[in-house]
């Protein structure tokens, strides 16, 4: 985690609540992490969860996450994240 935190320009941070650790980035420094995934697209259905996390980035950096229609959907794509038709 140490590793990830420092090539995303982000900090590692111990969590008590569920005993583990996790990483805060920026949002200007997960450009790195959409260049990637630009070059490098993913082929399973973690495209699902990228794509509705890309949408949620999208409107933060856009500053629209504070309108109450865009908050919606920000909780709407929030909560299909990882949880796609196609999880068993």
């Amino acid at each position: 985690m140490d590793h990830l935190a420092n090539v995303l320009g982000g900090k590692n941070h111990f969590l008590k609540s569920y005993d583990g650790y996790n990483v805060t980035v920026n949002t200007t420094n997960l450009f790195s992490i959409l260049k990637y995934f630009n070059l490098y697209p993913l082929k399973t259905k973690k495209y699902i969860t990228y794509f509705n996390w890309i949408k949620i980035y999208k409107l933060v950096i856009n500053k629209k996450h504070n309108d109450p229609e865009n908050l919606l959907l920000i909780n709407i794509y929030k909560a299909n994240i990882n949880k796609s038709k196609y999880n068993e």
